[in-house]
């Protein structure tokens, strides 16, 4: 699509609190979240972006994240999901929790993200469109065989991590079915995510800086087709005062003040509002010692075909 942002014209961005926000979704029939890897740093997966605690400060990008870098050493991207899977505590947050209740409530009627952790899948979201893909498949190079994976196959401990990279029974190798730098993203994916913003009449930016182009380019057509923009985070990012209407100073996390105002007591994992002291996350992530790693899909019927996959994997190996 290319950066549309040389032809937004400079406009000023309004900062409003997490009280107005919740004011103006109310309000909404179609709200649409946009997320980035800040959705996400607050379940322990480090950033891919920034300084010492990213990603790429302790993985060359263009050695592990690329698809040259693949192809000449295909064990390594598997090596940074294998440490990241088994090193890192990673669990749900409570801004994942708000968007769960935000959709059980009728307002948010999907989620347009650039993770591949599939956290939003497990905290509860129906829809989820996945732009970058996701861990928690893995197609071969050789046959086109997409199969299912999941926490306990991408642990330093699996069967599946055994030996790098993973084989097909076919005698070809599994690449992780992500989007690495260098390959584009489906345009399948792209023109579904395009269909939600243009449904909508206001899109959630959560945790991304909006420099990938394309976060950007996706703003960028919602400001075309003037939809309301709000971002939530923590700093102005690359589309304040220029795409955004409104700027809301928070972390992701905070949004649970949002979904507790909409429903009068705290946000739950299943999306039904309690007036006690404390959320009920239920079915929260487990901790490592259990296999919580990466955010894995909740949907039943998801969760059936990775544990069948899992276990038909298994017999052919």
């Amino acid at each position: 699509m290319g950066n549309l942002m040389i032809f937004a014209k400079r406009r000023m961005t309004k900062s409003i609190t997490l009280e107005e926000l919740a004011c103006m979704i109310k309000e909404c029939n179609y709200v649409v979240a946009l997320t980035g890897s800040g959705t996400s740093a607050e379940s322990n997966i480090p950033s891919f972006r920034g300084a010492n605690s990213s990603i790429w400060s302790k993985y060359d990008p263009k050695i592990y994240g690329t698809i040259w870098g693949f192809w000449k050493s295909p064990e390594k991207i598997w090596e940074v999901i294998r440490d990241i899977s088994s090193d890192y505590e990673i669990e749900l947050n409570p801004g994942h929790i708000a968007l769960s209740t935000l959709e059980s409530l009728g307002y948010l009627k999907a989620v347009i993200t650039q993770n591949i952790d599939g956290l939003h899948e497990e905290s509860g979201n129906s829809k989820v469109i996945p732009l970058h893909g996701s861990v928690f498949e893995a197609r071969c190079c050789t046959c086109r065989e997409t199969i299912q994976l999941n926490k306990i196959m991408l642990q330093k401990t699996s069967h599946f991590m055994h030996q790098l990279p993973p084989e097909c029974p076919c005698g070809g190798i599994f690449k992780p079915n992500v989007v690495l730098f260098g390959e584009v993203i489906p345009k399948a994916l792209l023109k579904q995510a395009q269909k939600e913003i243009a449904n909508c009449d206001l899109l959630l930016v959560l945790g991304t800086s909006s420099s990938v182009s394309t976060a950007t380019n996706l703003c960028y057509y919602a400001h075309r087709k003037k939809k309301k923009i709000v971002e939530v985070n923590i700093s102005k990012t690359y589309i304040t005062n220029r795409l955004s209407d409104y700027h809301v100073a928070a972390k992701f996390s905070e949004l649970v003040t949002i979904s507790e105002i909409l429903t009068g007591g705290k946000a739950t994992q299943s999306g039904v509002a309690t007036q006690s002291g404390e959320a009920s996350q239920i079915g929260e992530a487990a901790q490592i010692g259990e296999g919580a790693q990466i955010g894995k899909a909740s949907q039943s019927g998801k969760t059936k075909q990775r544990v069948n996959t899992a276990q038909g994997y298994a017999a052919n190996r």
